[in-house]
């Protein structure tokens, strides 16, 4: 396993909840706000067509790590994500947190949020090192990051997505960023020819 980040367009359903029973009750906590499990099979029927779902896979193909962006307006997402104890401890969390922003980032986002207990310091750490602002009351921790006042430049994004680390991605959006790279391409080989021509 590469810790490898997959979009996974229709997420397998038992997998999600053979994912969230391997964690423990404080874990599954952490996560829900609560350790039940009936609550969990809930959420995961609940999942909209509109929500994305990342998964880092075992060698036996199970969820060893998910993150979910539900979709709170077009462009305004929260994040939530786990990973099962025998694979805590190996950079899947931070990985699926920073690669699920950069995939909603590309698409439009203009904020994210994560919401969690005021003692869930892992979900913090990587919130902040995501470059979130983490505020804490009353036993509750919000993070947010606005994307609209840290956009990202044409060659920033175009690079995320040409880069193998996220497997699968909107092939819609990739043919669209390669066509428009051609055609950035194209104008300043023109410019740089004028200007070598001494016409500008």
């Amino acid at each position: 396993m590469n810790n490898q980040v997959f979009l996974v367009l229709s997420p397998d359903r038992l997998k999600l909840f053979e994912h969230f029973s391997e964690l423990s009750q404080e874990e599954l906590h952490l996560r829900f706000g609560t350790s039940s499990m009936n609550y969990v099979e809930n959420y995961i029927n609940s999942l909209k067509a509109s929500d994305l779902i990342f998964v880092v896979y075992g060698v036996d193909g199970s969820y060893v790590g998910v993150s979910h962006l539900a979709t709170c307006t077009d462009d305004t997402y929260e994040i939530a994500l786990s990973v099962v104890p025998d694979y805590q401890g190996k950079g899947i969390g931070t990985k699926l947190f920073s690669e699920s922003i950069s995939h909603v980032r590309v698409k439009g986002a203009t904020k994210i949020f994560v919401n969690c207990l005021s003692h869930n310091r892992a979900i913090q750490h990587i919130a902040k090192s995501n470059g979130f602002a983490v505020y804490t009351q009353a036993g509750w921790s919000e993070g947010s990051i606005d994307l609209k006042a840290s956009d990202s430049s044409f060659e920033d994004l175009f690079a995320f997505i040409s880069k193998n680390d996220l497997a699968v991605i909107d092939l819609g959006l990739r043919n669209s960023f390669k066509m428009l790279s051609g055609m950035m391409t194209s104008m300043m080989d023109s410019f740089n020819q004028t200007i070598r021509r001494g016409d500008g």
